[in-house]
C-alpha cells in the first residue's frame, strides 16, 4: 500500500501526537484524564 491508501484506510492519524514517557506533559495528561473520568461519573449518576 502506498500512503494514500493507508490515510484512506485509517491507518495513519494525521492528529496523533506521540507522547514521551515520562514528562511533564504525560504526566498532566493522565491526570486530565482520571479527573475527566471522575467528573464524567459523578455527573452521570444525577
Amino acid at each position: 500500500m502506498n500512503f494514500i491508501e493507508e490515510l484512506y484506510y485509517g491507518n495513519i492519524n494525521p492528529n496523533e501526537k506521540r507522547i514521551n514517557p515520562g514528562t511533564q506533559y504525560e504526566s498532566a495528561l493522565k491526570r486530565l484524564c482520571e479527573n475527566e473520568k471522575k467528573l464524567t461519573e459523578k455527573l452521570s449518576d444525577k
